[in-house]
């Protein structure tokens, strides 16, 4: 679709029965309206609740070099991988074998929140990622979600802005109608998981 954020605004200010628009990212009807502390929790809370396949993105990771090796109950973790910086939710981990990402053997790992960020641990060198990415650009967003989230941020508003639970209660109900659509609509996707084409995935796979 071609939506740009400022339309995703418009469209949740609607939602709110709010006549004014919004001209640009911070001009004053964004500000007063809280659109832009507003719009980034309102995009993770709906990729959060689905494995979005236009969301879903494969991706090496980037080795965290001071990282120690880490003894628990479960095993010894020798690597620690830095959390990527777009991901909402990691699906699975694999191993990086013979130049390809491997995902075909399930492989242990868990997070851990290091001081300086998130670290994911593995037992195995070379370890890549499959995870809920929430830089796809906004152009790419289908339909269905885009109405889904428009509805989540315009319930998100009403609490915010106006401190109405009842409100925000009632577009949430709304909002919930159209994340089910969305969800039945991304079932639809040819193939159990969909590689999102384009120059950012393609810069993180590199």
């Amino acid at each position: 679709m071609r939506l740009t954020r400022v339309d995703l605004y418009n469209l949740a200010l609607g939602n709110i029965k709010i006549g004014r628009k919004v001209g640009s990212l911070d001009d004053e009807t964004a500000r007063e309206f809280m659109l832009p502390q507003n719009y980034d929790g309102a995009l993770a809370t709906l990729l959060a609740l689905h494995d979005w396949s236009f969301a879903t993105v494969f991706a090496t990771l980037a080795q965290v070099a001071d990282a120690p090796a880490l003894k628990t109950g479960t095993g010894l973790w020798l690597y620690g991988w830095a959390y990527p910086g777009d991901c909402v939710r990691v699906l699975d981990v694999g191993a990086v074998l013979d130049g390809a990402l491997d995902f075909t053997t399930g492989r242990p790992w868990f997070l851990e929140n290091g001081r300086a960020g998130r670290i994911l641990r593995t037992e195995h060198t070379h370890a890549c990622a499959r995870y809920l990415s929430d830089a796809v650009p906004v152009t790419d967003w289908p339909p269905s979600f885009v109405l889904a989230f428009t509805w989540v941020l315009a319930s998100n508003l009403t609490r915010a802005v106006n401190a109405d639970d009842k409100d925000a209660d009632y577009r949430m109900k709304q909002a919930e109608y159209y994340i089910q659509q969305a969800k039945i609509a991304d079932a639809e996707e040819i193939g159990p998981v969909a590689v999102h084409p384009g120059n950012w995935m393609e810069a993180r796979t590199s």
